[in-house]
C-alpha cells in the first residue's frame, strides 16, 4: 500500500513507505511474502514444498485433502506455475516460481511432521502407474529416505538404478547406487555387512546381501560400458563373495561370467578362458541350458583369440543351433557375433556380411541398442574389407553414433580404429591420425593393450602416409612392443609397418631385420588370420625381399596373389569383386606386382 497504482500516474504514500521494513535478503523477502498470505494458502505451499520444487495436485491432496483447493489462489499470486503436461492421466503438475521460495516454504514446516509428509509423498510416487511411472522411482526413494524409512529407500533407489541402466543413463545409475549403498549400510548392523564373515547369515542379512548383489550387478555393468576397469574388478570381486555368502550357484555362475567378460574387454584371453570354463562348470551343476550356452559363447571367443579359430567357430555353430532350437534369441545374436568375427578374421567378409545382416534383424527385434551398435559396426568393418568405402563409412559412423548413445566406450574405440583404416585408404592421412589418436586415448582409459597396439599401428600408417617417417617408426615400434608382450597376432602388422618405414628410408637391411619374425611365422606354416592387414603384410614381405634380392620374394608374391584371388572368388557379385581387387591399395598393388613380374 505504500505505492498506489491508479491511472497513468503512480502515487507514493511517504508515511507508509517510511513505515515499511524491507527485508535485507531475498530469503527474507520470500519469508515475508509467505507470512502475508492467507493461512490456507501458506499451508498449501508448505505441504507442496515437501513434495519438491515440482509437485502434483494429487500428491498434495494425498498429504492434505484441502490443500489443493488453495492452488488457484497461490497461482494467481504468481507463487506457483502450472505445467501444461504432467505425464500422468488426470494429474496436474506445478512448479514453484523460484527454487528459493520452495526452500523457504519447506524450512517453515516443523521437522517432526515433515517425515510423515515425505512418507505420504513417497507412497504416492511409488504407486504411480503408466509409461513414465518408473522415471519417478528415484524421487520416491528420496522421500522414503527423508521419511526415515531406510529399507524402502534402499529398495526404491535400487529399482531406480535398474531402470536407469536399462536406459543407459550412466550418471543416474551411479548416483542411485551410491545413495542405495549408503542407505543399506545405515540400515544394516555392522556385523552383517561383512560378506566374508564366517558367521551363518540370518534372514535379514541374506535379504541385505541380495539387495547388495542387485546394486553391484547394475553398477558393474555400467562400469563395464564406461571402461572403468579397476572399479569394475572390485565390484566383480564383491559379487563373487556375495554369491558365496548367499550359497547360490546361479550367482556364482554370474560372477564367473563377469570375470570372463572383463578379461575379454582387457584382451586377457587366457584369464577369459579360465573364467568361462568355471562358468560352464557351474552352469552344468545348475542344469540350466541357457547359462551353459552363455558360458560356451564366451569360451568360443576365448578359443578363437587364443589362436584356435576353427575350434571356436565350431563351438559357436553348435551353440547357435541349440539357441535357435530353444528360441533363445539373445543367445542366437551372441553366437552370430562370434561367427561373424571369426569369418572376418579368416578373411571372408562376405560371410561376415551375411551373418551380421541376419543378426541385425534379431537385435532390432529385441530392441537392444547396445548389441545393435556392435552389429552395425561389424557390418562397416566387413564393407571396408571388400573395398565398398561408402557403405563402410555409413555403417562405421552409425555404429559410432549408437555406441555414443549407449555410452559404450570400448566399442567407440573399435569404430574409430576402423574409420582410421578407412580414411587412410582414401588418402586422408590427417583424419586417419585424428581417429587413431582418439582411439588410443580410449584404449588406454579402458585398459585394453590389444586396442592400444592397433591404435598405434593406425597412427603409424597415418604418419607414414604423411611422410613423417620418424613419427611412423615410433608408433609402429610401440605397437610391436605391446602386441609382442600380449603374444598378439597384431605384432605382425606392426613389424610390417616398421619394415615399410625402413624401406621408405632406403634401409633394406633394417627392413629385413624387422620382418624376421613375420617370415619365420609364415614359413613355419602359420596363417595371418586375425591380423588387420594380412595382404599388406605379405606385400611388404615381397617388396622387402625383392629389394634385398632374396629369392623368396617370388614365392611370397605367389602366395599373396593366390590368397587374394581366393578371397575375390568367394565374392559372387562382380561389382563387389572389382571393389575388393581395385579399391584396397595393397590388393591393387599385389595385382600390379603380379603382372609386372610376368606371372599372369
Amino acid at each position: 500500500g505504500a505505492i498506489r497504482i491508479a491511472g497513468e500516474r503512480w502515487a507514493v504514500h511517504a508515511d507508509k513507505l517510511l513505515a515499511t521494513r524491507v527485508p535485507p535478503t531475498l530469503t527474507g523477502v520470500l519469508q515475508a511474502r509467505l507470512d502475508s498470505i492467507r493461512p490456507a494458502e501458506k499451508l498449501a505451499l508448505q505441504r507442496a514444498a515437501v513434495i519438491g520444487y515440482v509437485f502434483w495436485d494429487q500428491a498434495l491432496a494425498a498429504i492434505d485433502a484441502h490443500a489443493a483447493d488453495a492452488l488457484p489462489a497461490v497461482q494467481q499470486r504468481a507463487l506457483v506455475t502450472p505445467h501444461p503436461q504432467a505425464g500422468f492421466d488426470g494429474v496436474r503438475e506445478y512448479a514453484f516460481s523460484h527454487h528459493i521460495l520452495q526452500q523457504v516454504a519447506y524450512a517453515t514446516v516443523l521437522k517432526r511432521i515433515r517425515r510423515g509428509y515425505h512418507r505420504v509423498a513417497a507412497r504416492w510416487l511409488a504407486a504411480l502407474t503408466g509409461a513414465r511411472a518408473k522415471d519417478f522411482l528415484g524421487l520416491a526413494a528420496e522421500h522414503f529416505l527423508k521419511a526415515g524409512d531406510l529399507a524402502l529407500a534402499c529398495e526404491y533407489f535400487t529399482r531406480a538404478a535398474e531402470h536407469a541402466a536399462a536406459r543407459y543413463a550412466h550418471e543416474a545409475v551411479m548416483s542411485h547406487v551410491s545413495q542405495a549403498l549408503a542407505s543399506l549400510a545405515a540400515d544394516t548392523p555392522a556385523d552383517a555387512r561383512d560378506v566374508d564373515s564366517a558367521v551363518a547369515p540370518d534372514s535379514a542379512s541374506l535379504a541385505s546381501a541380495r539387495l547388495h548383489w542387485r546394486l553391484l550387478d547394475v553398477r558393474e555393468r555400467t562400469l563395464g560400458l564406461l571402461g572403468r576397469r579397476t572399479e569394475q574388478s572390485i565390484d566383480i570381486g564383491t559379487l563373487t563373495a556375495l554369491a558365496d555368502t548367499l550359497n547360490d550357484d546361479r550367482l556364482r555362475f554370474e560372477a564367473a561370467w563377469r570375470r570372463s567378460d572383463i578379461a575379454l574387454r582387457m584382451a586377457d584371453y587366457r584369464s577369459m578362458q579360465v573364467a568361462a570354463q568355471q562358468a560352464l562348470k557351474l552352469a552344468l551343476q545348475v542344469g540350466d541350458s541357457e547359462l551353459r550356452l552363455r558360458a560356451q559363447q564366451r569360451l568360443s571367443i576365448a578359443l578363437g583369440n587364443l589362436g584356435d579359430l576353427d575350434a571356436g567357430k565350431q563351438m559357436a555353430r553348435v551353440g547357435f543351433d541349440e539357441a535357435r532350437a530353444l528360441g533363445l534369441r539373445r543367445l542366437e545374436s551372441l553366437f552370430l557375433n562370434v561367427l561373424s568375427v571369426t569369418a572376418s578374421m579368416q578373411g571372408d567378409p562376405m560371410l561376415a556380411l551375411a551373418i551380421d545382416t541376419e543378426k541385425l534383424v534379431i537385435d532390432r527385434e529385441l530392441g537392444n541398442p547396445l548389441v545393435e551398435a556392435i552389429t552395425v559396426g561389424n557390418l562397416g568393418e566387413s564393407w571396408l574389407q571388400v573395398g565398398e568405402f561408402a557403405q563402410a563409412r555409413y555403417h562405421l559412423q552409425e555404429g559410432l553414433r549408437l555406441s555414443h548413445a549407449v555410452g559404450d566406450l570400448a566399442m567407440q574405440c573399435t569404430q574409430l580404429l576402423n574409420l582410421s583404416q578407412l580414411v587412410v585408404r582414401h588418402g586422408d592421412a590427417d583424419e586417419a591420425l585424428a581417429h587413431a589418436q582418439a582411439a588410443l586415448d580410449i584404449a588406454v582409459a579402458v585398459q585394453n593393450p590389444e586396442s592400444q597396439a592397433r591404435a598405434l599401428w593406425c597412427s603409424g600408417r597415418a604418419e607414414l602416409a604423411r611422410g613423417r617417417h620418424a613419427a611412423a617408426a615410433t608408433a609402429f615400434e610401440r605397437a610391436h612392443a605391446l602386441a609382442r608382450a600380449d603374444d598378439s597376432v597384431n605384432q605382425h602388422d606392426a613389424a610390417a609397418g616398421i619394415a615399410q618405414v625402413a624401406l621408405a628410408r632406403g634401409d633394406v637391411a633394417a627392413a629385413l631385420h624387422a620382418l624376421a619374425g613375420v617370415l619365420a611365422h609364415i614359413e613355419g606354416g602359420d596363417t595371418l588370420d586375425g591380423t588387420d592387414g594380412p595382404r599388406l603384410i605379405q606385400l611388404t614381405c615381397h617388396q622387402v625381399l625383392a629389394a634385398a634380392g632374396d629369392a623368396r620374394a617370388s614365392q611370397m608374391l605367389r602366395s599373396a596373389h593366390a590368397e587374394l584371388q581366393a578371397g575375390a572368388a568367394s565374392i559372387s557379385q562382380p561389382g563387389l569383386r572389382q571393389s575388393f581387387l581395385a579399391n584396397i591399395p595393397e590388393h591393387r598393388d599385389i595385382v600390379a606386382a603380379w603382372r609386372a613380374a610376368g606371372l599372369v
